[in-house]
């Protein structure tokens, strides 16, 4: 009996098989899938800030447990919950959004703000003692004149360093950007003003001393 030939077998039976498909139905289209580009990135908080906040919001009940012998005072329960509760609210609240056309930022006090990339004016990373309730490291983004918005003024202290490389990336795409030399840390800012100054100094006395 001769069996049928068939578009998956005529290969085989016909002697060309690997040869050549002419004739035949083509194979069957295979889609060329890539997955989509990231368009929208978004940050929370860090692990660093839930570890320095949680140890933080944990001493409150550290006194409830201490007097727990006795008996556990309702007080020092409720106080230790609220100041829990108030912590991880306040630090789940962050959160960076950058779209292809706006910067997001949300917080639990100042609540969302965004401001479009064509009103962005300069993005800055700055150190600042002058309120002391804030944390000293900001993320500045400056809107332009006339642009009808206020700055974004974000703590920077919370968010991963690769959330504030992106937004001072995406500043020197759109605009300007300073970071005050503080991309790598404070602490690293201050060893290399220090080491500058100590260069500087040691200059001054090698020349007094050939003078």
């Amino acid at each position: 009996m001769t069996p049928k030939i068939t578009s998956a077998n005529a290969g085989k039976l016909l002697g060309f098989a690997g040869k050549s498909r002419v004739g035949l139905s083509p194979r069957p289209c295979v889609a060329d899938v890539r997955p989509p580009e990231r368009t929208t990135m978004r940050w929370r908080a860090d692990l660093p800030a839930w570890i320095f906040v949680g140890g933080l919001s944990c001493l409150p009940w550290a006194v409830v447990w201490a007097g727990a012998w006795h008996r556990i005072e309702a007080a020092a329960l409720l106080i230790a919950v609220a100041v829990s509760g108030f912590a991880f609210a306040w630090l789940f609240s962050f959160r960076i959004v950058l779209t292809p056309t706006e910067v997001v930022f949300r917080s639990l006090f100042r609540g969302q703000r965004s401001i479009r990339h064509d009103q962005i004016k300069r993005v800055r990373l700055t150190w600042s003692l002058q309120r002391p309730t804030r944390s000293p490291m900001r993320l500045v983004i400056e809107p332009r004149d006339g642009s009808g918005t206020r700055e974004l003024d974000i703590n920077a202290k919370v968010f991963s360093r690769a959330a504030i490389d992106a937004v001072l990336e995406l500043g020197a795409r759109v605009a300007e950007t300073d970071d005050g030399g503080l991309r790598n840390g404070f602490s690293t800012r201050t060893m290399r003003e220090w080491k500058k100054h100590s260069k500087t100094r040691e200059g001054g006395l090698s020349r007094r001393s050939t003078e």
